[in-house]
């Protein structure tokens, strides 16, 4: 099996510098979710197939004529996530956020997504 390659976008180092002061304890999870997350992609291939990890949800970002898929990764009881995009063996981390900024975080997942 190839190995991941973990694409940031601008978005998300600038989110998470964000979150970090706001939320450290949270962010603090955040980036043990992701760790835990790349380690199962390294099994499982696919991230759809990973229902059992409650904390991967499908977000759907409605491209016309696509059905694409990004997972939004929730992190504790406050409603934090980090949102990425599987393409090939590319992980692309595309944004992060908290519960106020979701809809316009989606609205950055589905322009950012429609580049591929």
């Amino acid at each position: 099996m190839s190995e991941w390659k973990v694409i940031p976008s601008d978005q998300f180092v600038r989110d998470m510098k964000w979150m970090g002061k706001r939320y450290p304890r949270e962010t603090a999870q955040m980036i043990r979710n992701l760790d835990e997350y790349r380690a199962h992609l390294k099994d499982y291939g696919n991230p759809m197939r990973m229902v059992e990890y409650s904390y991967v949800h499908r977000e759907y970002v409605g491209l016309p004529r696509h059905r694409t898929a990004t997972a939004r990764i929730r992190c504790s009881n406050l409603p934090t996530c980090f949102y990425c995009y599987v393409q090939a063996y590319e992980l692309h981390l595309i944004c992060a956020g908290d519960k106020q900024r979701q809809s316009k975080d989606n609205k950055y997942c589905k322009d950012y997504v429609s580049q591929f």
